[in-house]
């Protein structure tokens, strides 16, 4: 959800009823940084054109969750900070990347479930986020909106497509 909302192109007013385990820490951090990311990261203020935010229940909030989501939100690499991996070697400050028509991507995550292997798609999706990159390996980290973390094969990345759009952000 926060991996499709950073380039969110339709939802101005966004409501979410979070109902956090206030005794489950690490899902607490979990989704208080992916809500930093999806709604108030740099690139969310670029992308996004949501402009009111309604949090419900918020049942857990504490001082380590808000210094989370206040380094996710400021970082210039939040991507690697919300993942927890080290700064690539190639800058990733694209805006036009996309993944080609039939181009593959693996989903990864702590709860991705099993490994189904490479995935394919019958269009392009636009607003792909390369993250540690070290400009060689075959697959890459991505941020694929709608899917989350995942891993793209390099030759299936369109780094010169139109993806820019107007935004407000919150």
């Amino acid at each position: 959800m926060c991996s499709a909302l950073v380039v969110n192109p339709m939802t101005k007013v966004f409501s979410v009823d979070l109902e956090i385990e206030p005794d489950n820490d690490r899902e607490s951090r979990h989704w208080w940084r992916w809500l930093a990311y999806g709604l108030f990261s740099n690139r969310a203020c670029r992308h996004s054109i949501l402009e009111d935010l309604v949090l419900e229940s918020v049942g857990h909030l504490s001082v380590e969750d808000v210094d989370n989501f206040a380094a996710v939100m400021s970082s210039p690499h939040p991507e690697e900070l919300l993942i927890g991996s080290p700064h690539g070697s190639v800058e990733t400050e694209r805006l036009g990347v996309a993944l080609r028509c039939a181009g593959s991507l693996m989903i990864r995550g702590p709860d991705s479930g099993p490994d189904l292997g490479p995935l394919a798609f019958n269009s392009p999706i636009p607003f792909v986020r390369t993250f540690s990159d070290d400009g060689e390996s075959e697959w890459i980290n991505a941020m694929v909106p709608g899917c989350g973390r995942c891993q793209v094969r390099r030759k299936d990345l369109d780094f010169a497509c139109d993806a820019g759009r107007p935004s407000h952000g919150v």
